[in-house]
């Protein structure tokens, strides 16, 4: 939860103002096409399959850069709309702002692209804090619709390990929305009108999901117990399937499992057969019990 927030801190760099020319190569408009010149050439020039991977990152880092500069220079004309500023105060309310994150990165199945979004949305000067929070408690329990879909016809397990970051995000939204909720009311800090910024968004992404561990790390156990609970086990051994047909997604992989089975299974042969020879000269009748089984 705390790793993939690097993809905001990295894009919170587009919002640099200055005329240094050293600040501005940390800008990634700055540095993009040079990952991406870089990535272009590994791939051509090298046969090397982790060269070619390192590649396709930075041409996939490069590309992702470029979409989000695009983005952000198409929306700032909407600073100026009036309709646009006011459907985004609506998600000041936080019940709405929350399902408006969750929906959306629902849909886009990546919290860093739908806060990459909201970064966007924030250099419009049109996106308070007190709509920004509420719409990344969303965004955290939407990713998890990834986990869900691909649980979809695993076994007990897999689906546990689905529902387990479903009911970690849940929980963690739902008790930081309610004490969000009091402060706004009681307190009213002047940060809740301030216009939320690219690194203001990175900072309060970070803390929340910081925060939500601190909350759940004493409560592993019960969170366990709730998540077994979610999907209670069955009284009917399930069946190991070591070859999944998922894994063929990435092939690499689904080559590195087959070559284990593989080995697995001829060290088993030769197991057999070894016990099967020395049946001839030490035969006992565990031993052929054995060998049956």
């Amino acid at each position: 939860n705390v790793g993939t927030t690097i993809t905001s801190w990295i894009l919170s760099l587009t919002g640099i103002e200055s005329e240094n020319f050293f600040i501005q190569l940390l800008k990634p408009s700055s540095f993009a096409p040079i990952l991406a010149l870089i990535g272009i050439f590994m791939m051509m020039l090298t046969k090397d399959s982790k060269k070619k991977d390192i590649a396709s990152i930075m041409l996939g880092f490069a590309v992702l850069m470029f979409g989000m500069e695009t983005m952000s220079e198409a929306v700032k004309p909407l600073a100026d709309v009036p309709e646009f500023t006011n459907i985004l105060m609506v998600f000041t309310n936080p019940i709405l702002g929350m399902l408006a994150g969750l929906v959306l990165t629902a849909v886009i199945q990546s919290s860093s692209a739908s806060v990459g979004i909201l970064q966007a949305l924030c250099l419009t000067g049109a996106v308070p804090f007190s709509a920004a929070i509420p719409i990344i408690m969303g965004q955290n329990i939407g990713t998890c619709i990834t986990a869900m879909l691909s649980s979809i016809g695993t076994k007990r397990d897999a689906k546990r390990a689905a529902v387990a970051p479903l009911t970690l995000n849940m929980g963690g939204a739902l008790v930081w929305l309610i004490i969000y909720c009091v402060i706004r009311s009681v307190f009213a800090p002047p940060i809740l009108t301030a216009v939320a910024t690219p690194l203001g968004i990175a900072i309060v992404n970070t803390l929340f999901k910081v925060l939500n561990i601190i909350l759940f790390m004493p409560l592993t156990g019960l969170l366990e117990k709730v998540v077994c609970i979610l999907v209670p086990g069955t009284a009917k051994a399930e069946k190991d399937t070591e070859l999944d047909e998922r894994l063929l997604a990435t092939p690499t992989l689904a080559l590195q499992q087959c070559h284990t089975i593989a080995v697995d299974m001829a060290r088993d042969a030769v197991t057999s057969l070894k016990e099967a020879l020395q049946s001839f000269d030490h035969y006992t009748p565990q031993l052929e019990e054995s060998i049956r089984n």
